[in-house]
């Protein structure tokens, strides 16, 4: 089932970390939002952590992306993120302090404060 509301979380409604995803992508720039898109796609539970600083934030325009040249990159992160949110893929503001694997196939993600 494809959502269609942006599922954006602010700090203060950050999940409790009792959720399970099949994949947690960190970095909501173009190559995290392009891999959270083909996740998403294919059905997985994908969730975004960003702290929302783009490197390429003071740039006036981007180059070298098809049909998209000239483009502003908070333009371009904006299409991205209502495009992920089409797939149901979460996306949550914040920093990844650690990672700490749970077992075979499990990761527990702490946030920083």
């Amino acid at each position: 089932m494809i959502k269609t509301a942006v599922k954006t979380r602010a700090d203060s409604a950050a999940p409790t970390g009792d959720e399970a995803y099949d994949v947690a992508v960190i970095g909501a720039g173009a190559a995290g939002l392009r891999a959270a898109l083909l996740l998403g796609r294919a059905r997985r539970r994908v969730v975004v952590i960003d702290a929302g600083e783009p490197r390429n934030a003071p740039a006036a325009h981007m180059h070298g992306f098809l049909s998209r040249d000239g483009l502003s990159p908070a333009t371009l992160l904006g299409l991205g993120r209502a495009e992920i949110a089409r797939y149901g893929v979460d996306v949550v503001r914040g920093r990844v302090e650690h990672l700490e694997p749970r077992g075979a196939h499990r990761t527990r993600i702490r946030r920083a404060p």
